[in-house]
């Protein structure tokens, strides 16, 4: 099995783009644990909720955006060589992207409901409340990874058996 000609260029392409983008926010993660968090360690010890949230969340999330950009860009050269291979890759990592984004999707839905039970209680909570604070860039990542699953749910169209 291989990936025919035709489709191959519009493959790599994806992947190289979701690559790019996702090596961009692991970058963007990375920087700011660096810039905004160096105090951190001098003002609170490990256990303290400020240095487990801040430091090692922002830490983490760089960290499983580089996995999948790198999934993506090492697929990059098997899709435009035509393989199996390079197709796997670019499947496997739009799950992983889906399911980071369904799940920070998931984490600003409960946040958003939490705000809520509280307001309901202390209005006040209100005015400090930002609706667009926990809308990140991997929500819009995952939801274009749909592509990628609508291109393994039709890979007859892909693929040369």
């Amino acid at each position: 099995m291989e990936i025919i000609q035709s489709k191959r260029s519009s493959l790599s392409l994806v992947a190289l783009t979701f690559g790019i983008v996702s090596i961009f926010v692991s970058i963007m993660e990375f920087i700011h644990v660096g810039l905004e968090e160096p105090l951190i360690f001098f003002f609170s010890t490990p256990g303290d909720a400020v240095f487990e949230t801040s430091w090692l969340d922002h830490l983490m999330k760089g960290f499983v955006n580089l996995l999948i950009g790198a999934m993506f860009i090492y697929g990059y050269p098997k899709i435009r060589e035509g393989t199996l291979e390079g197709f796997g890759f670019l499947i496997g990592a739009g799950i992983l992207t889906l399911g980071i984004g369904m799940l920070f999707i998931t984490v600003w839905i409960a946040n958003l409901i939490d705000v809520s039970l509280i307001g309901i209680a202390e209005p006040e909570v209100w005015e400090e409340f930002v609706f667009t604070e926990g809308i990140r860039l991997e929500w819009f990542i995952g939801i274009a990874s749909i592509y990628i699953l609508l291109v393994w749910k039709n890979r007859e169209r892909y693929l040369i058996v």
